[in-house]
């Protein structure tokens, strides 16, 4: 399966933030197939003396509908999470998407934004020129 257009400068992005990528991808068995998620990442928190463990679906939102790119990408979160969450995993997965697409689709849209905080949807805002992490909402 092809990687999304960011996938590397996020991967790096992520490194730069600390983490450790353990897994590109992350496969995760659900019996009857296997799930592909982008990234596993897991870093040592110094003040709990235990390790937190992610796994991050990325997307670029290159296509032209940001609407349609959207669903696609929040259908394919859902869908991964069920898997996360049927097989109990100790991990956090989040969505990874660049900032120009955070700020012109999310950060302004009241109704996508109570639609995040609804479905507690947890995304990573991402530099995609410079390659950082600019935001996590949980």
């Amino acid at each position: 399966m092809a990687k999304d257009t960011y996938h590397d400068v996020f991967k790096n992005a992520l490194e730069k933030d600390g983490w450790q990528i353990t897994d590109d991808p992350y496969v995760l068995d659900t019996g009857s197939r296997k799930l592909r998620i982008d990234l596993g990442a897991e870093r040592l928190i110094e003040a709990e003396k235990e390790g937190k463990k992610i796994l991050v679906e990325v997307k670029s939102f290159i296509g032209l509908s940001d609407l349609h790119e959207f669903y696609k990408a929040v259908g394919q979160f859902d869908y991964y999470l069920f898997g996360v969450q049927r097989n109990q995993l100790d991990r956090k997965l989040y969505l990874a998407i660049p900032s120009d697409f955070y700020d012109a689709f999310i950060k302004y849209d009241a109704y996508n934004l109570d639609y995040i905080k609804d479905r507690k949807l947890a995304l990573i805002v991402y530099d995609k020129e410079k390659a950082i992490i600019l935001k996590w909402i949980e």
